[in-house]
């Protein structure tokens, strides 16, 4: 790293939040105001040839492809499919907890209002 580089850093870590994001967006603009190096596309062409910056952009096309199959059980299932499923998880929980009372679901307990 250059001494000006250093010296940059430095102070930018002196900053405030709001003075780091007003530079942020500063660099931002004065970058999108320049043209891109001479040899931009070539090096562009150059990482997309790249083996292993196609393997890695084949892997995460495969993860977001699974991620797109992957939908809710009540998109794809069966009416009787969703009725299993929703006994399974009815019988998934304890026999052993205490029920509720009739004042429990009284519409008096419900909304105090009433």
């Amino acid at each position: 790293m250059s001494p000006a580089l250093s010296q940059a850093e430095a102070i930018i870590g002196s900053l405030s939040y709001q003075e780091r994001l007003w530079l942020i967006e500063w660099l931002a603009r004065q970058l999108r105001a320049q043209a891109p190096p001479a040899d931009f596309q070539r090096q562009i062409a150059l990482m997309a040839a790249d083996a292993a910056i196609q393997a890695e952009l084949k892997a995460i096309e495969q993860e977001f492809a699974s991620v797109e199959e992957e939908r809710p059980l009540y998109e794809t299932a069966t009416p009787e499919e969703l009725a299993q499923a929703f006994m399974a998880w009815a019988h998934s929980h304890s026999n052993n907890s205490p029920g509720l009372t009739l004042e429990d679901v009284s519409r008096e307990t419900i909304y105090e209002d009433r």
